[in-house]
């Protein structure tokens, strides 16, 4: 019983007690899907009723609604190992040294089964090396919408990654959820937990916007920022609230067919040295500030090794000295075009019932119309003299006030007209 090739062993690689679809996301019935599997048998069954292809859909519907349904062929048993491989490092170590070997495996049952466990196991060992899981989900160049924290703020301008994958950095869940319901439909989506605890009406309007795209099928994976001492016990309680998140999102009344993979949660207790939750270290960064372009890239390399059994990426890379330049270039572009959508757009029409204000526009000096109307330029001197003086005093302007004009100059003036020092008075 305690073999892990045992059909009936009850692993703790976090692949049982779900849905099958965990395990298997791209079975053929959608009963399949939702059928919860609590061992290595019960994968197998649901995997060898599905795929099963001389069966139809009120067959394999029949089967899979039978308390203790018997049936088991060697292909999916051997899809159900393939899948479990991907996952559990024991399990796979106990299929390397197995290959080649003859098992007799003990009774699944209290009754006899029309069929010999023992050689359905070798034979589907020897199935191994030939069989490919069935779906498209595991290909490259699909597809994917990536959203991480505020904390890979450079990572448009440190990494270079496939033009497949679209990366939002979100400062909350409600940005997150609004971007998710802007952009077109994606069928494989990863989210990066913030390093602080989101609200419950963020989560409830990420979890519509999840469903928008991932309602009818396809993959959603949730990952933990990196770890930080500071930071341990909100980092421990988001884990926590993650895997009840998941468990809300894949109840059967709900209907959501797509797979739901917790990577969080799973690292609660043990963290492997592979996981991105510690691969920065225990204390990467100073306070809030952004991680580096070095410490991004490691960050999604190691995320891309561990959802590589369900989602092929290719690799991140540091980004060029040419691509910075690039997208340096693009976003001071998209900078200028939202700054000139602010600008008021708009222009004067003139008022047709409006008069227009005829005004007469002469290059010649005003001495050369005073010649033509008979008079010298003398005589229009002494003129312009006489009409100055004409003027009552209230009207000269201030400046010839100032200057000891006929209104500005009673303090340091007599009655001739001798000027006296300013400070000074006349005696009487």
């Amino acid at each position: 019983m305690d073999h892990p090739l045992n059909l009936r062993r009850k692993c703790d690689c976090g692949l049982f007690d779900q849905m099958a679809h965990v395990a298997l996301p791209t079975l053929k019935h959608p009963m399949a899907r939702s059928k919860r599997v609590a061992d290595m048998f019960q994968l197998a069954n649901v995997a060898s009723i599905s795929e099963q292809e001389c069966w139809g859909d009120e067959r394999k519907e029949e089967e899979l609604r039978m308390k203790n349904s018997q049936f088991m062929s060697p292909y999916g048993l051997a899809l159900a190992m393939e899948a479990h491989r991907r996952r559990c490092h024991i399990y796979a170590e106990a299929i390397d040294a197995a290959q080649g070997m003859k098992f007799d495996h003990p009774a699944l049952f209290p009754w006899p089964v029309k069929y010999d466990v023992g050689g359905h196991i070798t034979t589907a060992l020897a199935m191994l090396k030939h069989i490919k899981l069935p779906g498209t989900s595991a290909t490259v160049g699909q597809p994917v919408f990536l959203a991480s924290p505020q904390g890979f703020a450079r990572v448009h301008m440190e990494v270079d990654y496939d033009d497949a994958v679209t990366i939002c950095v979100y400062e909350n869940w409600e940005f997150l959820a609004q971007k998710l319901l802007e952009v077109n439909i994606f069928t494989a989506i990863v989210v990066v937990w913030p390093d602080s605890m989101p609200s419950g009406r963020s989560m409830r309007q990420l979890l519509i916007a999840l469903e928008r795209h991932l309602q009818p099928g396809g993959t959603l994976l949730f990952f933990p920022s990196p770890y930080e001492d500071h930071n341990q016990q909100e980092w421990s309680a988001m884990g926590r609230v993650c895997a009840e998140f998941v468990r809300f999102m894949t109840t059967p009344d709900r209907g959501f067919e797509a797979v739901v993979r917790d990577h969080y949660s799973e690292v609660l207790d043990t963290a492997p040295y592979t996981h991105p939750a510690i691969c920065l270290g225990t204390d990467p960064r100073f306070k809030k500030t952004p991680f580096i372009g070095r410490q991004i890239v490691l960050y999604l390399e190691k995320m891309r090794i561990t959802m590589s059994d369900i989602l092929r990426l290719e690799e991140f890379k540091p980004a060029s000295d040419q691509l910075k330049e690039k997208r340096r270039e693009e976003q001071a572009a998209k900078r200028r075009r939202r700054r000139d959508e602010f600008k008021p757009n708009f222009f004067v029409i003139a008022d047709p019932e409006r008069r227009r204000q005829d005004l007469q526009f002469s290059f010649r000096r005003p001495s050369d119309s005073q010649c033509e109307e008979g008079g010298t330029s003398q005589e229009g001197a002494s003129s312009s003299k006489m009409r100055r003086a004409s003027f009552p005093p209230s009207r000269v302007h201030p400046y010839g006030a100032a200057r000891g004009g006929p209104s500005g100059g009673r303090h340091n003036r007599g009655k001739e007209g001798t000027k006296y020092p300013r400070g000074n008075h006349r005696q009487a």
